[in-house]
């Protein structure tokens, strides 16, 4: 993970958003090879393991006594876009500059809304 993208970065829990607060373990140049990602609003902690934030699991909770009973997500009852072209639309990708981060299943679809993408700036 380039360490610039840490301040593009926020917690997944729902709260009041804030920064990421990051602690190095190993760097490669500005690559972030291993480290944590901290939320100061929920003190949870979340793993960086070769240059990767790994998210996924909920995090670890710090040593401060927050509950730590996971809340689980109902499964959305919206129908997942399929089509790159809606994917686009509903990202809001129109203009330059910004990230899109494509976790899990969605993952499958960075292609095909890269390629959409390129077609609709030229």
């Amino acid at each position: 993970m380039h360490i610039e993208l840490t301040e593009m970065l926020r917690c997944p829990e729902p709260h009041e958003e804030g920064f990421l607060v990051l602690s190095t373990g190993e760097m490669l140049g500005r690559m972030v090879r291993s480290g944590i990602l901290g939320c100061p609003k929920c003190g949870r902690e979340y793993p960086i393991v070769k240059g990767v934030v790994r998210f996924s699991g909920g995090g670890m909770r710090d040593a401060r006594g927050v509950d730590s009973g996971a809340a689980t997500h109902p499964a959305s009852r919206i129908s997942h876009p399929v089509e790159p072209q809606t994917l686009q639309a509903l990202l809001d990708l129109s203009g330059p500059g910004g990230y899109v981060v494509l976790l899990g299943v969605a993952a499958r679809r960075a292609v095909g809304l890269a390629t959409t993408w390129r077609r609709s700036r030229c």
